[in-house]
């Protein structure tokens, strides 16, 4: 039997290890980290006990919920804070929303004052390990009424096709004075699922508001300009997120169908596996491909993509940027939409950082690697290069 090796996008690079092990240490180091008020320790003998009474009284090591999701554990892990402990959620960033089981709520991690400045949201938690990971659970209603909080207003939301440079398009803007930049919260996805499955309405216009918000949280008087970087599939959710933020300048990268698929083929996303897609997505396929045929799917939910996209271009409610226009078109177009002021040396900044990997932001940039083999000639291909020379078409109208 053959078996074809398949190599999957991690969809977030938190540590699964710590979720699965806690860790209870709890010192004046660790409370500086977590944002707690100083602790003082008693000296000598007295400092073992000292320390078990504060671990009691300040966290609740338990294991995550067994209705969540391995990656939701992996993302919520480390010490858990009790409930009510903390007033005010500055530095809090809310990282998974569930229905629960009977409980519905979300769960927040702790940044404090971090730079967000790794290539996704996850990689940022993902660094902070130890006592430095904690976590704590609250109603969906902390999203409307969070207190305490001073938030920015979306300056932009990124959607885009995949592989096609968005990443890139974080980053440039990351290096921004005052800019703050979430690169696919995985909180939003989670957000989404469960508006989509809850029919009360709790997860409403209103908790979703307050959940870009406070996400965009100013944690610093620098903080000016705020971005979002959604996943590809939210491209979907667009009409959603209009109704919120009508005035919120929307933008879309995209690449030829084949450049995409060629990335995919020698690392598949997660979106891009048949059992794993996305189930708001599933109805925006069009024809039927084998689960085994990974291009064919590919090439229909990149088509799915580009039809939504073309649709909200005609309407005016998205800029289409092509790959090819990066990264000159951020300071000679996109961030003169954004109504965000830049400088020479900001300028400078920009190009300095677009010399290296989007990604890997040690490794200089050598460009794309040579396709694995040539592009399909399959329907599920022609769909999409049709869906992509309608783009090409209302890109090339506007430009």
């Amino acid at each position: 039997m053959l078996v074809v090796p398949i190599h999957f996008e991690i969809l977030c690079n938190c540590d699964a290890a710590n979720a699965r092990n806690p860790i209870v240490e709890i010192t004046p180091e660790s409370d500086r980290n977590s944002g707690y008020p100083p602790l003082t320790q008693p000296a000598g003998s007295q400092r073992f006990g000292w320390l078990a009474t504060q671990a009691g009284q300040r966290s609740r090591i338990r294991s995550s919920p067994s209705y969540l999701s391995p990656d939701d554990r992996a993302l919520i892990g480390g010490r858990q804070v009790a409930d009510g402990e903390t007033v005010l959620l500055r530095g809090w960033y809310p990282v998974v929303v569930t229905r629960g089981n009977g409980n519905p709520g979300v769960w927040w991690r702790f940044v404090g004052d971090e730079p967000l400045t790794e290539p996704f949201f996850c990689d940022t938690l993902g660094r902070l390990v130890g006592n430095r990971r904690v976590s704590r659970f609250t109603s969906v209603d902390s999203l409307r009424n969070a207190g305490g909080l001073e938030c920015l207003s979306p300056t932009a939301f990124l959607f885009h096709a995949s592989r096609c440079g968005s990443t890139l398009l974080a980053q440039l803007l990351a290096t921004l004075p005052g800019g703050v930049v979430l690169s696919e919260p995985p909180a939003v996805e989670s957000f989404l699922r469960c508006a989509a499955e809850e029919p009360t309405g709790l997860f409403d216009h209103s908790a979703l508001a307050g959940l870009i918000r406070v996400m965009g949280q100013r944690r610093s008087p620098d903080d000016r300009h705020y971005f979002i970087k959604f996943e590809c599939w939210h491209i979907h959710s667009l009409p959603l997120l209009r109704a919120i933020f009508p005035g919120t300048p929307c933008v879309f990268l995209y690449r030829r169908p084949a450049e995409i698929l060629a990335s995919h083929r020698r690392q598949r996303g997660r979106h891009m596996v048949a059992s794993l897609v996305a189930p708001a997505m599933l109805d925006t396929l069009h024809g039927d491909s084998h689960p085994a045929d990974l291009d064919g799917l590919c090439a229909r939910v990149l088509a799915s993509f580009f039809r939504a996209a073309a649709r909200f271009a005609a309407a005016g409610k998205l800029r289409l940027v092509h790959a090819s226009q990066l990264p000159d078109l951020v300071w000679s177009g996109l961030l003169d939409d954004f109504s965000v002021p830049y400088s020479p040396s900001v300028i400078e900044q920009m190009k300095a950082r677009a010399r290296f990997h989007a990604k890997r932001p040690t490794d200089p940039f050598a460009g794309d690697p040579p396709a694995v083999r040539a592009a399909s000639d399959s329907p599920a291909h022609q769909q999409a290069v049709a869906a992509y020379e309608i783009l090409e078409k209302l890109r090339r109208q506007s430009d």
